[in-house]
């Protein structure tokens, strides 16, 4: 993203510093992933055009893969075993957090002595993340 860019430039932001990642996934996070779930939300909405070259169909993607009959296709899913899918829940493992509990404890302190809240925007996040940098360094 040009935003970590732009913070690595004004001095604001060190990926090589354990600290700024920790503070810039605590600030960040939940924004991107917002941002990436739209974005999936969108596409999955949109209407692709059926084109002679292609050999792939048109329609809305998610309706393509709902309702195929709608559009003259088969639907292919096959029962699984119940017990197999569990186990494979049971294995995988959540992504890990490149936050210390430390850091992700002391941005919390943070922002309930200065009554922030998470940030719902880029700018908030920025701010936020300058804020509790400064506090850190001082």
């Amino acid at each position: 993203m040009d935003l970590f860019d732009d913070l690595i430039s004004f001095n604001s932001y060190d990926p090589a510093d354990d600290a700024h990642l920790a503070v810039a996934e605590f600030c960040f996070m939940h924004i991107i992933q917002k941002e990436l779930q739209d974005f999936v939300t969108d596409w999955n909405s949109h209407r692709i055009r059926k084109t002679i070259t292609s050999g792939c169909p048109g329609g809305i993607p998610n309706e393509l893969y709902d309702l195929p009959h709608l559009e003259g296709f088969s639907n292919h899913m096959r029962a699984v075993n119940e017990e197999e899918v569990e186990t494979l829940f049971t294995e995988a493992s959540a992504p890990l957090s490149t936050t210390s509990p430390y850091i992700r404890s002391l941005c919390i302190e943070l922002c309930a002595i200065n009554r922030r809240r998470l940030p719902g925007d880029r700018q908030s996040a920025i701010n936020l993340f300058i804020e509790i940098i400064n506090s850190i360094q001082q």
